[in-house]
């Protein structure tokens, strides 16, 4: 499946030459609600969800992509406001979650805190659901396990970024420069394998509709 991952002109290149991304963790993203769609109906509870949240945030992170890069919204709140570039993979379909956006906090199952099987059930809930109010992302993500060395340097907090490499699951296909980037075309190709297939687009602000569409124009472009 082809999806899109938009990154700030600070680490485009630089993700491109070490061939990463960096990884998200529960406890630390932009979304106060993150794993914790619930109206946990009392503090204690939400008290011990919480402290599971930071327990898998240890081991466990995510990788989010984009169903597709035309979002003006997305390059201005995560391309450094269309400065950056935008990567298109053709990501493995088994290791994809699709993110679910909803209106309200769904109540919280309090017979999860003694029933595995509920616990398991909530938890499916609460890694793939959403606020309707980031349904503009259209998230997809990939969730991935950290290696035992980065376990321990995670919880000594000798490394606080992390990052997932380029692989068989997640093969880069496409490169998108912002209409305000300073990158150029052949400064990506510089960080790209020669025998790589990978096209090189520049966006610009459709004509037509609210979207960033390509710009045609050879003069116009990256």
């Amino acid at each position: 499946m082809l999806l899109y991952n938009f990154v700030s002109d600070e680490f485009g290149r630089s993700n491109l030459e070490n061939r990463r991304l960096k990884v998200s963790f529960p406890n630390a993203v932009n979304d106060l609600y993150e794993h914790k769609p619930f109206d946990f109906g009392s503090r204690e509870v939400r008290k011990k969800w919480n402290q599971s949240i930071d327990l898998q945030s240890q081991t466990h992170g995510f990788v989010s992509f984009c169903e597709e890069w035309g979002s003006p919204a997305m390059w201005a709140h995560y391309a450094n406001n269309h400065r950056g570039i935008c990567c298109g993979f053709e990501v493995n379909d088994n290791l994809l979650t699709k993110m679910d956006y909803v209106d309200e906090l769904r109540p919280f199952n309090i017979a999860a805190l003694r029933d595995l099987t509920i616990l398991a059930d909530e938890m499916d809930y609460a890694l793939q659901t959403k606020s309707s109010i980031w349904s503009y992302e259209r998230e997809w993500r990939m969730h991935i396990k950290l290696g035992e060395e980065e376990i321990l340097a995670k919880k000594a907090k000798s490394q606080e970024v992390f990052f997932a490499d380029f692989n068989e699951n997640m093969k880069l296909r496409e490169i998108i420069i912002g209409v305000h980037s300073d990158i150029t075309s052949e400064q990506i190709k510089d960080n790209l394998d020669q025998k790589e297939n990978v096209q090189i687009i520049s966006a610009r602000p459709s004509f037509r509709e609210y979207k960033m569409v390509p710009q045609r124009q050879k003069a116009l472009q990256k």
